[in-house]
């Protein structure tokens, strides 16, 4: 598996039109600013590919304005264990997850399992 990480929309954007992304995982806050126009944005340039969103906001509107953006799953920080973070993934891909790159189709681009992440901007 590959990880590609971005501090900003920006950056988010180029990993997209550079690369074939097989998973979205995107902090609420990316870089410094929501998360949510992007989500849409990739929701409409890539139909299908899944994204999970990461908060510390658990509120139910938040919630749903992430899966209104496009997010397959929403992962609250605060209870957030690797295990549940596995699980989380491992449910979004199911058995492509395990695909051998020769096996894979190239939807987005190059074979091989990638997956966008972000880190957060603290202010």
């Amino acid at each position: 598996m590959r990880v590609l990480r971005a501090r900003s929309t920006a950056e988010a954007r180029e990993h997209v039109d550079r690369e074939r992304i097989d998973l979205a995982i995107l902090d609420f806050w990316l870089g410094c600013e929501s998360s949510l126009r992007f989500l849409a944005e990739l929701d409409a340039r890539l139909p299908g590919l899944p994204a999970i969103v990461l908060t510390g906001l658990s509120m139910p509107d938040v919630r749903e304005m992430c899966a209104n953006a496009g997010a397959v799953r929403f992962l609250d920080k605060a209870s957030l264990t690797g295990e549940a973070f596995e699980a989380a993934i491992l449910g979004v891909l199911g058995p492509r997850a395990f695909r051998s790159p020769a096996a894979e189709p190239t939807r987005y681009g190059r074979p091989g399992l990638t997956v966008v992440s972000n880190e957060r901007c603290d202010r």
